[in-house]
């Protein structure tokens, strides 16, 4: 049965999620359009300099925007008080992470002689490195702390926009490489802008510098500082590694089968807008809804992962073929490793970030530091051995450390939640029988038939098993009617 929280969860969910989805077609459309134009190497290029980068970007933020979020989370909306205690947050963050992008990005400027890179690659890596400046002044994290993401969504999907048609307008080879870090800075700049000409239309910012209110929340964001540092580390050190010990080809490969890793990873983020600042709300409230909405989720996300994971595994193949051409052949094990990566870090979203809702950011940082340590260990050892494969092994193996170490905790502080094992048997069964289904008939089809087809004899599946009813399908289908888009729910 959906509660009334579980529906506003995906009322909102859906709402983002069409907007993500317009977002990340067009952004995947424009990487796979890169991919042929390129080819592996200057491909690689790219994901080399962005995973440099990135760090960077880091030291621009130190985790204050996640703590930014709990904390205009937890005001009480209805007072009139609040929205002056929000604008002064917002005021005071912008203040902090603009000064902290600034030393980041003069950092940027002095390291890179010591990466030892050719004149091309120096340029594109400052080039690439406006980003952090600009990012680091977006509202985002401001949006989802008051529920209201669906202004973000469009100003990203207009920013998206530009970037993109820049993108086929002018990359047509190896020669425009420098230029594709420009459109990605003009793209991330419109963004910005139009993230706070709407978010000025809704809220007021207190623009009064503070210091002792800045080293408080600088102060306070320590622990996220490390989970955030942690995490990047994880999260790129294997595309660096891979650069230097394996070229930049491979990395182009690893890149290709990420993107689309990360193009399902993108509505992950969606998602965790919306729980996050909820689980924030039901823990001062309501422990026992909380794990309710929680399990009740992982029943939901779990019907959606298993085939995404299992079929995607099963397609890898052709997948890789379809999307980048025969070029890309050897994308093919690293994509079916990182599938499932992908579905353990939408389990660690139900019980890791809840942490840091739950007031237990060390905790999570503890945990961040730990997979950390296991990603780093591993990439040393897996690298020199199997290459990009052995850096896909290392990220799944991050991922299992992550997620036991989030569970235990969670568990511990609020008792055991999980999926239903009715939803999970049903949904390994439905599985089953689409793989049987996929392997009888899909040899002769091509990838979208499969696809369909695969989908179409899941769903009925389920339906036949019982798993899930018409009625479950139709309260959901009148929960994203496009009234509910067009104006969305008040908290």
């Amino acid at each position: 049965m959906i509660t009334q929280s579980s529906g506003s969860i995906i009322r909102r969910t859906g709402f983002l999620t069409v907007g993500k989805i317009l977002q990340s077609l067009m952004s995947f459309f424009a990487t796979i359009y890169m991919a042929h134009v390129l080819g592996p190497t200057d491909f690689g290029i790219l994901g080399f300099t962005a995973a440099v980068t990135s760090y960077f970007g880091l030291a621009s933020t130190l985790g204050v925007p996640t703590l930014a979020t709990r904390e205009i989370s937890q005001v009480n909306d209805t007072a009139s008080s609040s929205f002056s205690k929000e604008g002064q947050i917002v005021g005071d963050v912008v203040f902090l992470t603009g000064g902290l992008a600034l030393i980041s990005y003069a950092l940027l400027w002095m390291l890179t002689p010591i990466f030892a890179l050719t004149p091309r690659l120096q340029a594109i890596l400052l080039i690439s490195g406006l980003q952090v400046l600009i990012n680091a002044l977006s509202p985002q994290w401001a949006f989802a702390g008051i529920q209201r993401m669906e202004f973000n969504a469009s100003a990203n999907i207009l920013g998206t926009i530009i970037r993109v048609g820049l993108v086929f307008l002018v990359i047509h080879g190896p020669n425009n490489l420098e230029e594709v870090p420009m459109l990605a800075v003009f793209g991330t700049l419109t963004t910005v802008v139009a993230e706070w000409w709407l978010f000025q239309r809704i809220r007021s910012v207190r623009w009064s510098l503070s210091w002792p209110r800045m080293w408080s929340i600088f102060h306070r964001s320590l622990p996220m500082t490390t989970a955030s540092a942690m995490m990047q580390i994880y999260n790129t050190i294997d595309t660096i590694f891979l650069g230097y010990w394996d070229g930049l080809g491979v990395v182009g490969y690893y890149n290709a089968a990420y993107k689309l890793v990360l193009f399902l990873q993108s509505f992950t983020t969606v998602y965790n807008h919306v729980v996050f600042p909820l689980a924030t709300r039901l823990f001062l409230v309501d422990k026992s809804r909380l794990k309710a909405q929680l399990s009740l989720s992982l029943s939901a996300t779990t019907l959606i992962t298993l085939p995404t994971i299992l079929g995607g595994t099963w397609l890898a193949s052709p997948i890789i073929r379809t999307i980048y051409g025969y070029r890309f052949e050897a994308a093919d094990p690293v994509l079916q490793i990182l599938l499932w990566t992908w579905g353990i870090s939408l389990t660690i979203l139900h019980y890791g970030p809840v942490l840091i809702a739950c007031n237990q950011e060390r905790r999570f940082a503890q945990g961040i530091v730990l997979g950390s340590a296991v990603n780093m260990v591993a990439n040393v050892v897996a690298i020199p051995l199997l290459g990009d494969i052995g850096a896909a092994l290392s990220i799944l193996l991050t991922e299992v450390a992550i997620l036991g170490y989030m569970m235990h905790h969670m568990t511990r502080l609020v008792g055991w939640y999980g999926p239903s094992v009715r939803t999970v048997l049903g949904g390994v069964f439905s599985c089953g029988v689409m793989l049987m289904g996929l392997d009888l008939f899909g040899r002769r089809m091509d990838l979208g038939e499969s696809i369909g087809f695969g989908t179409v004899l899941y769903g009925t599946t389920l339906l036949v098993s019982r798993t899930i009813t018409l009625r479950q399908v139709k309260r959901t289908l009148e929960i994203l009617a496009p009234r509910s888009w067009v104006t969305p729910p008040r908290l």
